[in-house]
């Protein structure tokens, strides 16, 4: 039992899962701090990766009304229904991957504005904000995250937009590590503080020189 309880705390530590698991008690008390990536992404910094042969057929687009609407009504998905209502009524489009008729992996992007509570901010011509990446649960374990991300970028060029926007949390080392696999450059860290809701400051620490062509 020691000795279990010792590797769970070597692995948070190591993980950086402890400063997250801080900083998400420090918000049940309404102290918000958060350490931050803005990156950018393109699909010429791809992760050339395929979900397992098994799940073929697959087919991949954006979610009509009534399609997220069947998606958000399935058990286990009350609390992603919220989070998708206030995504929707930020503008922002549900683009899934389909195994058959079964909803295996979506994320999110908003083609109007950065829509991140961290650093908001409005969008350029031919720019996207891509976030709320998720697998679900049967499907957990085949590789989908970067290829749903892969033809989300492939469907976003065709519609003209090329320079990709997102934020990963600094001590979220999965996260960062799978933007690392995807070749994602970071544009700044920045360290967002806000009491009860409301932003207080919102640091840039470091800028980074890596551009896009």
């Amino acid at each position: 039992m020691l000795n279990k309880t010792i590797k769970f705390i070597r692995d948070r530590v190591r993980n950086h899962l402890i400063f997250l698991s801080i900083f998400h008690l420090l918000e049940k008390f309404g102290i918000k701090l958060v350490l931050y990536y803005l990156t950018l992404e393109s699909l010429d910094n791809k992760e050339t990766s395929h979900p397992v042969p098994e799940l073929n057929p697959i087919t991949y687009n954006f979610l009509s009304a009534a399609e997220l609407a069947d998606l958000f009504s399935q058990p286990g998905m009350k609390y992603f229904k919220k989070e998708a209502v206030k995504r929707q009524a930020k503008g922002c489009l549900c683009f899934a991957l389909k195994h058959h008729h079964d909803c295996a992996a979506y994320m999110w992007c908003n083609l109007r504005e950065c829509n991140s509570d961290l650093v908001p901010f409005p969008l350029n011509s031919g720019e996207a904000y891509l976030l709320g990446a998720r697998t679900m649960d049967a499907y957990r374990g085949k590789n989908l995250a970067p290829f749903i991300r892969y033809e989300l970028y492939k469907k976003l060029v065709k519609m003209g937009y090329t320079r990709f926007y997102s934020t990963t949390e600094y001590f979220n080392a999965s996260a960062v590590n799978f933007k690392r696999k995807l070749k994602a450059r970071h544009i700044k860290l920045c360290l967002y503080f806000g009491l009860f809701n409301k932003p207080i400051f919102n640091l840039a620490l470091r800028k980074y020189s890596l551009t896009y062509k």
